[in-house]
């Protein structure tokens, strides 16, 4: 997870105010099991990549949809790590709930 190594790198270098978006964290959402219980998600990224595919579960990443829930789930936790009074997610819809959604800033205004 790319981002939060960045975030981790901003929280060191002690910016007051950190503005995130893109941390969903929904991926899951696009679980779904075949008739022989393989798991598989659809890899889908905000720009077109060359991986956005039905992607199957390898079995080393989890046995089962429980085991891969549990897993996953460390990416929620893992962010109440952070200090959540210098953070602020910038996306209303986001999943992430670690942090305050509220600002001031524009973001979202259309030209």
């Amino acid at each position: 997870m790319t981002g939060y190594k960045a975030l981790s790198i901003a929280c060191f270098l002690g910016f007051k105010k950190i503005y995130i978006a893109g941390f969903d964290n929904n991926w899951f959402k696009s679980l779904q099991v075949n008739n022989n219980n393989e798991i598989f998600y659809a890899n889908q990224h905000f720009k077109k990549q060359a991986d956005s595919t039905i992607v199957k579960v390898k079995e080393f990443e989890a046995q089962n949809i429980g085991e891969l829930l549990f897993s996953q789930s460390f990416l929620f936790n893992d962010l109440y790590k952070f200090p959540k009074e210098k953070i602020i997610n910038l996306d209303p819809d986001s999943l992430t709930d670690a942090f305050s959604k509220e600002h001031n800033l524009d973001v979202y205004k259309e030209l």
